[in-house]
């Protein structure tokens, strides 16, 4: 059950993490947002 719920917590964080990119700033924010993004997703997958 606790699994089941981390797994829609971090979809829920990344779909957030991935709609901020968008919403940042096409230069300096995007690509911080997407490394924060890319590495969240990376240590919940592992």
């Amino acid at each position: 059950m606790m699994k089941r719920i981390k797994k829609i917590m971090n979809e829920l964080l990344l779909s957030n993490l991935i709609y901020m990119a968008r919403e940042a700033d096409w230069t300096f924010n995007r690509s911080m947002y997407w490394n924060y993004a890319s590495n969240v997703y990376e240590k919940t997958i592992k």
